[in-house]
């Protein structure tokens, strides 16, 4: 839990002669602890410069680096999220579905992207609809992380009630209450 500490020691261990693999490692985990201690803007960082050491030809040879960069750029959305950038949040969500299509993170992903979408709603209405197409995506999906379906199945109603379509609201709803009771 001292977040703070683990970000130096992970930053100074980056600035060591080390492999280039655990340099890699070393931002990650810096920007890991950052979000964790709510630093935001430090943790974008730190996923940033991840992202650009992978793209370094010599640095992305390293099979670890690959697993660093995936997590690196869909943490880098919920910094950007945290950060009330929305519209960066939704690039970069959209950005790690187009590389990492098969990731286990991918519907993780397309939830969070719905969730900006969601956010921007308020200003613009039409991104309630996009929020709605994503969740549903999710809902919809073969998924087998149970939590990420039900959490989708309710955000579809939650959207719909945005968008003042109560009895479809209310039939979204009852179909995440009969599906949570159903799996006990």
């Amino acid at each position: 839990g001292e977040y703070e500490q683990a970000e130096e020691q992970f930053l100074a261990l980056a600035g060591m002669d080390v492999t280039d693999g655990r340099r890699v490692r070393a931002h990650y985990l810096a920007g890991r602890a950052a979000l964790a201690r709510k630093a935001y803007t430090r943790a974008l960082s730190q996923f940033n410069r991840v992202l650009e050491l992978a793209d370094e030809p010599a640095v992305s040879e390293d099979e670890r680096v690959g697993s660093y960069a995936l997590e690196s750029l869909f943490y880098k959305g919920d910094a950007l999220t945290e950060l009330d950038r929305f519209d960066e949040a939704i690039v970069t969500f959209e950005q790690f579905q187009l590389q990492y299509p098969d990731s286990h993170l991918k519907y993780a992903a397309l939830g969070r992207k719905g969730d900006s979408q969601f956010t921007l709603g308020a200003q613009n209405p039409e991104r309630y609809l996009e929020a709605l197409n994503s969740y549903r995506q999710v809902a919809e999906s073969n998924t087998e992380l149970r939590e990420v379906k039900l959490q989708s199945l309710y955000k579809v109603g939650r959207t719909l009630q945005a968008l003042e379509r109560t009895d479809e609201a209310l039939v979204a709803h009852q179909k995440v209450m009969d599906q949570y009771l159903r799996e006990g």
